[in-house]
């Protein structure tokens, strides 16, 4: 933890502010939009030279304010003069140049408002000039939504809807389908239970962007079907800040109201919590403590280890959430290179409740209990990222990017209610505590040589994931019915973790990776194309240890301990022979070890066939390696040891029907692998959800063919229309399932299907409606901007030769997939006045959350919607610039109140008809949340 404490400082070292007037500009080929380094830009009126870096990027500093005119040249291009280049003191020009090669005809040069990768308008020139078929969002509609991390940031992207607030599901396939990326290099799994990176861990006030590519290129990985997210993290600024901003937040159901806690919630910084919750010092090893248990006379020493705090109180008000982030950065010419940073760093806290219903029902369709939960959670998140930049000359450039992620979420449950078939009441508690860090580092570079100018990219990262559950504990509490008095629920002989039980976990993974890339110009037939090749390699390993106790009775004698409240049961002075004492209840399935190796090479072309046509085409290989070892509950070993070889081809199209518009067709072969997790035989009770979760070391690879149209104009600056269609054809596709296992208990685990089929279709669209101020005769809607990307998705599993499905039908639709989901907006944002808004609506179709088996039908989510609301103004003008450097913002998230209901389609008409008809499984109520925010930048 010192390490965190280290990097967090460093981070917040203070940094220079440098204001001047500048010009940055990028020269790029008007033809192919690459990146050109080594052009000549002359500010005339100055006498001042630069020279475009390996990004094409030029910049003059400390330009007095004025009028300007650049000449912008290089060998075998048209000389373009750029005219009215306006500099303002303190202030940045941006400026985008396209320039043609000589003897094509020139057009006229433009000059853009901004090429900084956070706004709209670079992302749909992304997408315009990508040769795949790309969406995403930029830090600027970041800003302009109530959206607090990345997981709530993916509900506004194309095709996308989001489980649990923090898992991505990508054209309707459930997240073990997607890839997640950040800076170029991939994320591990951040979840011990599932394929899965936990978006919600992620800040998203430290992105510059986000993109999601929806088909394959060879220098992609190949590990996907339904997307690949990358997350791009703040890049170095054109000039030097400083920011700071301070925020609160208010829900509906939490705060100000009254709330449980337990001894140890969370009060500190993390190794606190960690240190006050650890397993006791000098505990012996799982098999020898099983032994000395045994004997009677080593009760009371081993017991007594552990603490003795079951406390927990009802305290009478919550506390509002807080949440401040401090952001700078700045960039340094020195000689003919340039050297830049970016920092920021954030803490927030929150106290936030969940009420939740939740019911099972047995194979006859009998309810089993019906149970209230009230879920009591405090949250703290800190992240911070420090990036660097260095260009050297025109021709080489590097960068560190580093960033960390710590969450520390600690749980009070309180279950209550009727269990119908024991015939009794119970009241449940369960304390969890959970802690997750992410620590992500590449090192990379690209460098041009030769008179080819060619290309050369590198990087190497570095990444790893914690998930620590330290202390786990529950506690049952049964009253018969009829009866007045309540017993606590502890075993005479056989410990459980689920009835005076204690867990603790850990899991670490780490991943180490590196790539190259090489890319050569050609010209073929008087056609400029381009020749790439790179190799990749991954390496991921992990391991998971748990360690399962539970308390027993010493003696049948003890039995009147069990009417006492869990503060006085677990006192020292019961812990003894002739009280209750603690048993070891860890099984050998319980910890696993899994190592992968990937290798990959790729070859591609890049071609241009006249003006109008390109194509980027080729062939992808990966060599994968698992080893992972377990062992089954009864202690017989678990080893899969397993190599493959994967060709993935892959090719698209695009063909310009104008300068503004594209028709993209693109086909590929793609796969997924099984996680570690759904592999590994480890069996773990999931007390907020009332299921066990086991692996199935049988699974096989995913094999998926991939193909897509599409249709994209760009009418002007910052809009966008685009219509596009899909088909997916799975092998072995892999979906979690969900047994009755009697007792009402519900496990779940994973299985290949034979195959499957996913057809859709997605609209997209962003427009300005300034046609409404000439409608009107107005003059508000020339700052109003509306957006919608509606996606509608058909799927199919074929069920033939699957024994345990519980449907007679041959085909359903695929675990996770909505039929359809709407994401749609309308933003408002006046530089005149500094006023912004925004209002924003997502809504997705019924899917199917758990698959059944025999007996038990599949469990669906009910179709959700949330509506979302934004207010801004900017204030506190800059005497010289005009620029305000004040913002103040009030959100308004789920003001709709939606309430995610997973159920059981009893009556089999395809929707939700209400408890009385269909079984209802759990509603989750999570109130409405308000933010008010304060930012200032120096």
């Amino acid at each position: 933890m010192k390490t965190y404490a280290l990097s967090l400082l460093f981070l917040l070292f203070p940094a220079p502010v440098l204001f001047a007037g500048i010009i940055s500009g990028k020269v790029t080929d008007a033809t192919n939009g690459e990146e050109i380094p080594g052009v000549g830009i002359h500010l005339k009126d100055l006498k001042r030279a630069a020279t475009t870096d390996v990004q094409g990027i030029f910049r003059f500093y400390d330009v007095p304010a004025g009028t300007y005119e650049l000449v912008v040249s290089f060998i075998g291009y048209k000389t373009s003069t750029v005219t009215n280049v306006v500099v303002t003191e303190k202030g940045t020009t941006e400026v985008s140049v396209a320039i043609k090669e000589e003897g094509t005809e020139l057009d006229m040069v433009e000059i853009t408002a901004t090429m900084e990768k956070h706004t709209v308008g670079s992302m749909l020139l992304f997408q315009q000039r990508t040769h795949t078929i790309t969406t995403g969002v930029t830090g600027d509609d970041i800003r302009k939504s109530p959206d607090k991390n990345t997981g709530e940031v993916l509900r506004r992207v194309s095709g996308a809807s989001i489980q649990d607030n923090k898992f991505v599901l990508i054209r309707g396939l459930s997240d073990r389908y997607n890839l997640a990326m950040v800076n170029g290099s991939m994320l591990p799994s951040t979840e011990p239970d599932r394929k899965a990176f936990s978006f919600d861990i992620f800040p998203s006030s430290i992105l510059d962007n986000l993109v999601i590519y929806k088909t394959a290129a060879p220098d992609l990985p190949g590990n996907f079907a339904g997307g690949i997210i990358e997350l791009n993290t703040r890049d170095i600024p054109s000039k030097g800040f400083v920011a700071l901003s301070l925020g609160g937040s208010y829900n509906s159901i939490s705060t100000f109201k009254e709330y449980m806690s337990y001894g140890r919630s969370t009060n500190g910084w993390y190794t606190s919590e960690l240190k006050d919750r650890a397993m006791p010092e000098g505990l012996p090893d799982t098999d020898t403590l099983r032994t000395l248990l045994n004997s009677p006379q080593h009760y009371t020493t081993y017991t007594k280890m552990f603490d003795y705090d079951w406390n927990y109180n009802t305290l009478p008000s919550s506390p509002v959430g807080k949440s401040i982030q401090l952001s700078f950065g700045d960039r340094f010419k020195i000689k003919n290179s340039a050297l830049g940073f970016t920092g920021a760093a954030l803490y927030s806290e929150s106290r936030k409740l969940k009420i939740v219903t939740r019911q099972d029902y047995d194979v006859d369709t009998a309810r089993l209990y019906s149970y209230d939960d009230r879920q009591y959670q405090q949250l703290q998140t800190t992240g911070a990222l420090f990036n660097l930049s260095w260009n050297v000359g025109s021709h080489s450039s590097f960068y560190l990017k580093n960033m960390i992620s710590l969450i520390g979420e600690d749980n009070l449950i309180y279950r209550y209610g009727p269990n119908f078939e024991l015939d009794r009441n119970d009241s449940a508690f369960a304390f969890i505590y959970n802690f997750t860090r992410l620590i992500s580092s590449q090192l990379g570079g690209e460098h041009v040589f030769g008179k080819r100018k060619m290309r050369i990219k590198w990087n190497a990262g570095y990444s790893q994931t914690g998930r620590s559950t330290p202390d786990l504990r529950k506690m049952v509490y049964t009253r018969n019915f009829g009866d007045t008095i309540a017993y606590a629920y502890i075993p005479l002989s056989v410990p459980s973790p689920n009835y005076g039980g204690r867990f603790w976990s850990e899991l670490n993974e780490t991943v180490f990776s590196g790539q190259t890339d090489l890319s050569i110009p050609v010209k073929w037939y008087n056609q400029k194309h381009l020749v790439r090749g790179g190799l990749m390699m991954e390496q991921r390993d992990r391991a998971f240890n748990a360690r399962v106790f539970g308390y027993v009775l010493s003696s049948p004698m003890a039995f009147g301990l069990l009417s006492l409240p869990m503060s006085e049961i677990f006192q020292e002075e019961n812990m003894s022979a002739q009280g209750i004492h603690i048993e070891e209840a860890t099984n050998p399935s319980d910890s696993y070890t899994a190592k992968t190796s990937m290798m990959a090479g790729y070859g591609m072309m890049e071609q241009s066939f006249g003006k109008l046509w390109k194509a980027t085409w080729g062939v992808r290989a990966e060599y994968y390696l698992l080893s992972l070892h377990s062992a089954q509950y009864d202690g017989s070993p678990v080893t899969i040891d397993t190599a493959f070889l994967d060709i993935l081809p892959s090719l698209n199209i695009t063909y310009s029907l104008t300068e503004k518009s594209n028709f993209r067709f693109a086909a590929s072969r793609t796969l997924v692998r099984p996680e570690l997790r759904e592999l590994a035989p480890f069996s773990f009770y999931d007390f907020s959800s009332a299921t066990a979760v086991v692996g199935n070391d049988t699974l096989s690879r995913t094999r998926i063919w991939n193909g897509d149209i599409k249709y994209e104009w760009f009418p002007g600056y910052n809009q966008l229309f685009a219509v596009s269609v899909f088909g997916k054809y799975f092998v072995n596709p892999i979906e979690m399932v969900a047994f009755y296992g009697g007792s009402g208990s519900r496990t779940r685990s994973y299985q290949n299907a034979p195959s499957a089929v996913s057809l859709g279709a997605e609209l997209e669209y962003r427009v300005k409606l300034t046609w409404l101020d000439s409608l009107l005769n107005t003059r508000i809607f020339s700052n109003v901007s509306w957006f919608a990307n509606l996606a509608y998705i058909r799927s199919g599993v074929n069920l033939d030769g699957v024994k345990n499905t519980d449907t007679a039908e041959q085909f359903r639709p695929m675990q996770g997939q909505s039929p359809f989901v709407i994401n749609t907006g309308l933003m408002y944002l006046s530089e005149k006045t500094g006023w912004g808004a925004s209002l924003l609506f997502n809504k997705i179709g019924r899917r199917i959350h758990e698959v059944g088996a025999i007996g038990y039908q599949d469990i669906y989510e009910s179709s959700g919607e949330q509506f979302d609301v934004q207010v801004s103004k900017a204030f506190w003008k800059a005497p010289k610039s005009g620029v305000r450097r004040g913002e103040i913002k009030l959100s308004v998230s789920n003001i709709l109140n939606d309430k995610p209901t997973y159920y059981q389609d009893f009556n089999l008409n395809k929707r939700f008809d209400g408890a009385g008809t269909d079984k209802v499984i759990q509603i989750t109520q999570l109130g409405t949340q308000y933010s008010l925010s304060l930012s200032l930048k120096f």
